[in-house]
């Protein structure tokens, strides 16, 4: 006697669960993305709509049979955080992000509205809910892609003062180039004087006629693909130079190599 037998690709339990396939398909589906992960580096890899042919393609692997087993997806928990979890990398390298970027639980079908509801309960990605508030007009924008620095500005897990120093590797969250005791995203994008120069050429790209700020920069972007354009090439040297400096500062004599020595003796 077996537990389940397999047809047509799909493994079918006694109770018709699918927790097996589902296991079986998920470490598939994660053997691929990490295939095809290992072509696509979060800088100077392919652009995003390459990337979305990554996702498309773990995607086939992972959902194969969906409509026969998606609703288990209300009863078994267990079958939603298998899903997740490769949905998850795949997502993550698609934009670029950092793994630390946060994923509110899912516990049933999406659609629109339960993902907004999901969003707004969730206790996480608070900055990111600041930004984008609107997700319609979010999704269905026609232009600009997400990349390893914008998606930093947009979710604040980069190299910041204070993120940096929340997942240990500064001891403060100050701002190096200005010395500001609390360096985060926000603080980085809209007022750091270190970036002024940068900033205004950021602007220059329009007649906005208001200063850029948490509650505009999103409109600002989905304006049109020049001022997304003008965002994106303001994040890759504001970034880029931050990233220099936190190398040099990892050197050894350097802040963050004294603080590792001081807490191993």
């Amino acid at each position: 006697m077996k537990k389940e037998i397999k047809y047509l690709g799909m493994l079918i339990g006694r109770k018709l669960l699918f927790k097996a396939h589902i296991c079986e398909a998920s470490a598939k589906s994660e053997r691929t993305a990490n295939q095809l992960g290992r072509l696509m580096s979060n800088i100077g890899g392919p652009k995003q709509l390459r990337r979305r042919l990554y996702v498309a393609v773990t995607q086939s692997v992972l959902l194969y049979g969906a409509p026969s087993w998606a609703y288990t997806l209300e009863y078994v928990p267990s079958n939603v955080e298998q899903i997740n979890r490769v949905q998850r990398k795949a997502l993550l390298r698609s934009i670029c992000a950092y793994r630390t970027v946060s994923e509110p639980q899912q516990t049933s079908y999406l659609t629109t509205e339960a993902w907004r509801k999901r969003i707004e309960e969730s206790k996480t990605g608070s900055w990111t809910k600041l930004l984008i508030s609107d997700i319609e007009s979010w999704c269905s924008r026609r232009h600009g892609c997400l990349d390893f620095h914008v998606t930093q500005l947009l979710s604040g897990h980069g190299c910041f003062g204070q993120y940096l120093h929340k997942i240990g590797k500064e001891e403060y969250s100050k701002c190096h180039h200005c010395q500001d005791e609390n360096d985060t995203a926000e603080y980085t994008l809209f007022e750091c004087p270190v970036w002024d120069e940068d900033r205004r050429e950021l602007t220059s790209v329009s007649d906005f006629g208001v200063a850029l700020n948490r509650g505009n920069i999103v409109p600002f972007m989905l304006f049109n693909l020049q001022r997304w354009e003008a965002l994106a090439m303001y994040a890759r040297r504001v970034l880029s130079a931050k990233e220099v400096a936190e190398r040099e500062r990892e050197k050894e004599g350097g802040p963050r190599d004294r603080r590792l020595r001081f807490k191993i003796t």
